[in-house]
């Protein structure tokens, strides 16, 4: 019985600790020109209460703004990757570097390393500013979907011709043919 309990105990954390990675791209603008020399930092910043951040991989971009991204190695599960970019962009009057940061999807970890996905972030612009709070809007309200047909309604009201049925208040008055 206390082999059954260590073998058990030892294929759980063959389970919940594997070997992961993931991989992030990008460019950095500062308004129309490259951001070079940003620090990026790649966490494992892990869902589970108690447990530490663990830095993954740290680099910089180069002189153009690109850049990228790989942590590999043993992951824990109900781990969250988290990017933070640390810069001075719209921002030098102020004293130390504003943070960004990005949760990243969890569809990118791969069990390769290295590995052959790769989240691209595409080119990002560091004047942006990102509240805390996020709006959501579950759905599309008809003012926003037809803002094409704007035009082709106000010209449907403001119409000279009037039809016969506009002399009647409701349609009871209407003296029916059938």
């Amino acid at each position: 019985i206390m082999l059954w309990k260590v073998l058990c105990t030892t294929l759980l954390l063959i389970v919940s600790v594997s070997s992961r990675s993931i991989a992030v791209k990008g460019n950095l603008k500062c308004g129309k020109y490259p951001a070079g020399q940003i620090l990026l930092r790649l966490w494992d910043s892990s869902r589970v209460e108690g447990t530490k951040d663990k830095l993954m991989d740290q680099t910089h971009s180069d002189n153009d703004g690109n850049f990228d991204l790989v942590a590999h190695g043993t992951l824990r599960n109900g781990w969250q990757p988290v990017m933070t970019i640390h810069h001075d962009c719209d921002d030098a009057k102020n004293p130390g570097r504003r943070m960004l940061k990005f949760r990243l999807p969890l569809s990118y970890i791969e069990d390769a390393d290295p590995p052959k996905k790769w989240f691209d972030l595409g080119v990002f612009n560091l004047e942006t500013h990102i509240n805390d709070s996020e709006e959501r809007v579950e759905q599309i309200t008809k003012r926003r979907r037809r803002h094409r047909h704007r035009a082709h309604r106000s010209a449907a009201r403001h119409r000279t011709t009037r039809s016969p049925l506009d002399t009647f208040d409701s349609p009871e008055d209407r003296n029916e043919p059938w």
